[in-house]
């Protein structure tokens, strides 16, 4: 885990959310907006919507990320300890 987490905005396209994901070679972005989470993003939304393009590179739709990430993700504080983090990640199959 890390404390400097890279989040983008909901009005972010997804092109740029997935140029995002590989150069920092990560599976999930936090959406914020005015300081508060409003999505989650993972490299599987984007994988779902992409296509592949002639080059092989993968190619999407003119959408923003709020189009598509999932809402109301589950949270948890900057106080909890790593096993409840790990119990509420079992309980709800979150990687």
């Amino acid at each position: 885990m890390t404390r400097d987490v890279i989040t983008v905005p909901p009005s972010l396209s997804v092109a740029h959310a997935w140029k995002i994901l590989q150069r920092e070679r990560i599976r999930h972005l936090p959406v914020v907006l005015d300081g508060k989470i409003v999505g989650i993003l993972s490299d599987r939304d984007l994988l779902r919507l992409g296509h592949v393009l002639p080059s092989g590179e993968l190619g999407f739709v003119d959408r923003s990320v709020a189009d598509i990430m999932t809402l109301k993700p589950i949270v948890c504080s900057p106080t909890a300890s790593v096993a409840d983090v790990s119990r509420i990640m079992t309980a709800e199959k979150i990687d």
